[in-house]
C-alpha cells in the first residue's frame, strides 16, 4: 500500500547501487517486449506502472522485478499487514529516466515499474455467488482498465472478457484499473458460450445492457443475486450470442439527446445500481 504520508510506511527495500543506463541490458529489453500481447502471452507477464499498481502487485504477492528512478524509491512502500506469509520481496533495479520511459509506454511514465506473473483464473474455480461483469467486445483498453476498478469498488468478484476486447493486462488497460486487476479473479478471451452455459449452471440471472431492452435499470437492484452483468462496446453493444441468451434486456434510461453513453460508464452505472441491491437486503435467493 502507498499513501502520500510516506512516513507511516516502511520502505520494502533501496538500493545504493548506481542506475542502470543501457536499454540493452537483458532484463530492460525483456521488461519492455511486455508492451505486446504477444510477448505477455508466452511469458506469463505484464507490466505494472505507477505508485499504485506496483504496490498492489508487490502486496498481491506478484511482483517479479521492479525497475525504479532514484527520486522513485521513496514511493516503494509495501503494507505489512497486507504482504502474505511467506511471500517473497521482489528484486528491485534502479535505472535511469532514460531507461524507465524505454521500458514503459506512457506519454508521461511514473518513476516506478514492476514485471507481474500475469494472475490466471478458470470460470470453473469461481464461487457461484459472486457478482460477475463479462466485457464482450469491449475493444479500447481504457473502459476495460476503468470497468475492472469499477468492478472491484462495487464488490463484483470476477471479471470475464471475451476475445475481442482489449487485455486487462496491457499497458494502457492496467494504468486504467490502478491496480484493481489484481482484486477480482480475471477470466480472459471466454467463449460467450461457455458464460453463458456457466451462468445457466451456477443458477445465476444473465443480465445484459442493451439500449433497446424493455427492462428499466432500477428493476437490477430487485433481481436476484448473483448476477452475470454484461456490457458491449459503445459501437456496437452485445453479440448477437449474447443477446439470444440474456434473461433481461437492461437499459439504461437517457432522457437527454445523447445517443449512447461510453461502455465504462454505462458499465459503472450498472453496477452501482446492483451494489445498491445488494447493500439493501437483496440476497441470493431473494427477489
Amino acid at each position: 500500500m502507498l499513501t502520500d504520508h510516506y512516513g507511516e510506511l516502511q520502505p520494502v527495500m533501496s538500493s545504493t547501487a548506481p542506475p542502470l543506463t543501457s536499454t540493452r541490458n537483458p532484463r530492460v529489453r525483456a521488461a519492455a517486449a511486455l508492451s505486446r500481447g504477444r510477448e505477455r502471452r508466452a511469458t506469463g507477464r505484464h507490466l505494472a506502472e505507477g505508485p499504485n499498481a506496483v504496490s498492489a502487485a508487490i502486496n498481491a504477492g506478484l511482483a517479479e522485478t521492479v525497475f525504479v528512478t532514484p527520486d522513485g524509491q521513496r514511493l516503494l512502500a509495501v503494507d505489512d499487514q497486507r504482504v502474505g506469509d511467506g511471500q517473497s520481496m521482489p528484486e528491485v533495479v534502479v535505472v535511469s529516466e532514460a531507461v524507465l520511459d524505454h521500458i514503459t509506454d506512457a506519454v508521461t511514465p511514473q518513476p516506478i515499474c514492476a514485471v507481474v506473473v500475469t494472475p490466471t483464473a478458470d470460470i470453473d474455480q469461481l464461487v457461484s455467488t459472486m457478482d460477475v461483469l463479462v466485457l464482450d467486445a469491449v475493444a479500447d483498453p481504457g473502459n476495460v482498465g476503468t470497468l475492472v476498478r469499477t468492478a472491484q469498488a462495487f464488490g463484483f468478484g470476477a471479471v470475464m472478457t471475451t476475445a475481442m476486447s482489449a487485455d486487462p493486462f496491457g499497458p494502457k488497460a492496467a494504468r486504467s484499473s490502478a491496480g484493481a486487476i489484481y482484486g477480482p479473479a480475471i477470466v480472459t478471451d471466454i467463449d460467450p458460450s461457455a458464460v453463458i452455459e456457466w451462468s445457466r449452471r451456477t443458477g445465476r440471472m444473465l443480465i445484459g445492457l442493451d439500449s433497446r431492452g424493455a427492462t428499466p435499470l432500477d428493476a437490477v437492484a430487485h433481481m436476484r443475486a448473483p448476477l452475470t452483468l454484461a456490457v458491449g462496446s459503445e459501437a456496437h453493444g452485445l453479440s448477437s450470442t449474447f443477446i439470444a441468451a440474456l434473461d433481461e434486456h437492461v437499459a439504461i434510461p437517457m432522457p437527454g439527446p445523447t445517443e449512447s453513453l461510453n461502455a465504462a460508464i454505462a458499465g459503472a452505472i450498472a453496477m452501482y445500481v446492483v451494489m445498491g441491491g445488494r447493500s439493501k437486503g437483496n440476497r441470493p435467493g431473494m427477489r
